[in-house]
């Protein structure tokens, strides 16, 4: 876990296997990403694992934990529209209201999935940002002011 002076934790939840650690950490410092633990999925044969358990429990399961974990910090949660993550995520901010700062969604979809993402988007409270480039996140970010100009650099 990353924790530094005034600044809250950041943690990478994955539906990703173990076997992808190593090149999520290049791909990390090719990018300049500050160091994180990565949750990742450990993959297997067993009811518990790969076969039984759906990668959107998965992720859901995780950040719940680490949102009770911390119940005196707000979260920014980052995914994509690819999978869940829309649904995963408005769902936890519905939960986790005074938790949830905002939700970033890169758009990788056609229009209407970008359509199902905005209506999901305007049911909840929080900052609910879809983008095309991560430079949109960091200009929201930037704009609302949140202290985060040490992390990137």
């Amino acid at each position: 876990m990353l924790v530094n002076e005034n600044k809250n934790p950041l943690f990478f939840v994955s539906g990703s296997s173990f076997n992808l650690y190593d090149l999520l950490t290049k791909f990390c410092q090719h990018h300049n990403i500050p160091k994180a633990p990565f949750l990742l999925r450990n993959l297997g044969l067993d009811n518990e694992k790969w076969f039984k358990l759906n990668t959107d429990k998965y992720k859901k399961a995780y950040i719940e934990e680490i949102l009770q974990m911390y119940p005196d910090l707000s979260f920014i949660l980052i995914g994509d529209s690819g999978q869940k993550d829309p649904e995963i995520y408005t769902s936890l901010c519905e939960k986790y209201p005074n938790q949830i700062k905002a939700i970033y969604i890169r758009h990788v979809g056609d229009q209407a999935r970008l359509d199902e993402i905005n209506a999901l988007g305007q049911q909840i409270s929080a900052d609910f940002l879809v983008m095309n480039h991560s430079k949109e996140a960091i200009k929201h970010l930037k704009n609302k002011n949140w202290g985060v100009d040490s992390i990137l650099k």
